[in-house]
This record gives C-alpha cells, sequence and structure tokens, in this order.
C-alpha cells in the first residue's frame, strides 16, 4: 500500500509541477531573422520568435508570425540583437533583451521587455547617464548571464571612470529585477567584460595584456595603508577589476602572468602620466 502511495504522489507532482525548466536562465543571443520556440509568457504553450530590422532602422519583433512590437531606432542604427532569458523564474516570465548599434560601432539602444497578456510592453531601458551614483555612468549595453532569481549583468563601455589606467574597457553591472522593476545592485567591486589594447607587433587586440610604462608602485589592497610593493617597466599585466571607495577613490586591480595582484590608484594617473605604453584610446 505504502508503494502504491508513493506512485500515487510521483504521478501527481508531474502534473503540478512547474512547466518552465531551471536551464531557462541562460542568456540566449538570438539570430537576426530565425524562428526560435519559447514559452514566453508562461502560459505552457510555446510562441515562435523571430526579429527583423528594415532599412529605415525600424525593429520588428514577430510572435507567431506576427508584428507585436515596432521600435524606430533610425536609419543610422545597425547590427541589432535580441537576446532571450529568464532573469527571475518565480515572476513566470521571460525577458527579451534589445540591442542595436550606431555610431563609433557603440551599442546606442538597448532596453529589457516582456511579453505578456499578447503584447510586448518595454519594463526598462538604459539611456545614457541615467544612472548618476558615484564614479558610475549608465550607458547602453548588453546581458552577459543571469541567474534566474532575478540578478543579471550588462555589459557597457567604459561604465566606470578608470580610462587613465586600462583605456577602453567594458565593465559589467550588476542589476536586479523584482516585480517587474529593475535596478541596479548597490557594490563596490566590478569586474571587466573586456578591455583593449596594442600587441607586441603594435595590433589592435582584445584583453591584451598592458606593458608598464615605467617602475610602478602597487598597493596590496585596495588602499594605500596595507603595504605595496614594485613592478619593473615592461612587465606584463592584467587587469582584474575595480573597487570604489568613494567617487574621488577608485583602484583597478592587475595580475602578473606568475599570478601575483596589486592595486593601482586612479586617481594617481592621468592622460599625460599612462601607467602603461600600450592603452587603446578612441570613441
Amino acid at each position: 500500500m505504502a508503494a502504491l502511495f508513493l506512485s500515487f504522489c510521483l504521478v501527481l507532482s508531474l502534473f503540478i509541477m512547474p512547466v518552465r525548466s531551471h536551464a531557462a536562465s541562460s542568456v540566449k543571443n538570438l539570430k537576426l531573422g530565425s524562428t526560435y520556440s519559447y514559452d514566453l509568457d508562461g502560459d505552457g504553450v510555446k510562441e515562435k520568435l523571430k526579429f527583423k530590422f528594415t532599412e529605415e532602422g525600424k525593429y520588428k519583433i514577430y510572435i507567431n508570425g506576427k508584428v507585436k512590437k515596432t521600435i524606430t531606432l533610425g536609419e543610422y542604427y545597425y547590427s541589432p540583437c535580441l537576446q532571450v532569458m529568464d532573469i527571475d523564474q518565480a515572476e513566470g516570465v521571460m525577458d527579451l533583451f534589445v540591442y542595436a548599434y550606431a555610431s563609433s560601432d557603440d551599442i546606442s539602444y538597448s532596453a529589457l521587455y516582456r511579453y505578456q497578456d499578447g503584447k510586448i510592453t518595454r519594463i526598462w531601458n538604459l539611456g545614457y547617464g541615467k544612472d548618476t551614483a558615484a564614479a558610475f555612468y549608465q550607458v547602453p549595453g548588453y546581458v552577459t548571464k543571469c541567474d534566474g532569481k532575478g540578478n543579471f549583468y550588462v555589459a557597457m563601455d567604459r561604465a566606470l571612470k578608470v580610462d587613465q589606467l586600462v583605456g577602453n574597457h567594458i565593465d559589467q553591472i550588476k542589476y536586479k529585477i523584482k516585480d517587474g522593476k529593475v535596478s541596479r545592485v548597490s557594490q563596490k567591486t566590478f569586474y571587466f567584460a573586456e578591455t583593449c589594447g596594442y600587441d607586441e607587433n603594435g595590433e589592435f587586440g582584445r584583453n591584451v595584456p598592458f606593458k608598464c610604462a615605467r617602475k610602478l608602485t602597487f598597493y596590496k589592497e585596495h588602499n594605500k595603508k596595507d603595504g605595496s610593493f614594485t613592478l619593473k617597466k615592461g612587465t606584463l599585466l592584467t587587469p582584474v577589476k575595480i573597487y570604489i571607495v568613494s567617487e574621488k577613490s577608485i583602484y583597478v586591480q592587475f595580475k602578473t602572468a606568475s599570478g601575483k595582484t596589486g592595486w593601482l590608484r586612479a586617481g594617481d594617473f592621468d592622460f599625460d602620466r599612462l601607467p602603461f605604453t600600450n592603452l587603446a584610446f578612441f570613441d
């Protein structure tokens, strides 16, 4: 009888358990013009999803073959992108992240949308300078990852004010969604999604090591109190993360090829005295 009861419970659980899978928390990058199937609104039925882009700069999202959203960007936009993810599985709907490039190969539009009650609605967008927190400048970007528990990261071009230490950089900024509303997560540590520099042949490259322009003093911690050490001219270093003490005190951690780490303070350098010889600067 006990075995029969357990079998009954197992069968019953198959009917009442959630339809959606936790694997949906990964970020999916969709191809322009291709059709995909996702249960976007959590009703247990998959919708056919596709997006197109016109010469006039109109970004169109199709659900089951019909245009459900037209975003007018303009003819100067290009490389439209669409990401699908489930940022917060408890909310029962999936998320659509739209972004596109414009001048200077920069992402100039990005926003978060949801499909509910038969329509697509924008719930959040990243405008230039909307977040005025200390040492931080919000710009449009793209999602790098999410955890299914409401947290996600957006990669932004030069969001943090450390250009004098690493040249051009893309930073990962953490956000959280709850009850359909997005807010930036308060934090002091930020990681790079990408940095840019020039290799030993003078060719532009991504995530190339930086070469010390002179003998440099590094702090063992993100302050000036817990000791320091020097590295000789020509030492190669890779930037790891950023730590914000205050608006005027921002540190970047670097790592040598052997794994030794140290911190430089952004305020100790400027564009007339750069720490490295092969930084890349461009708009």
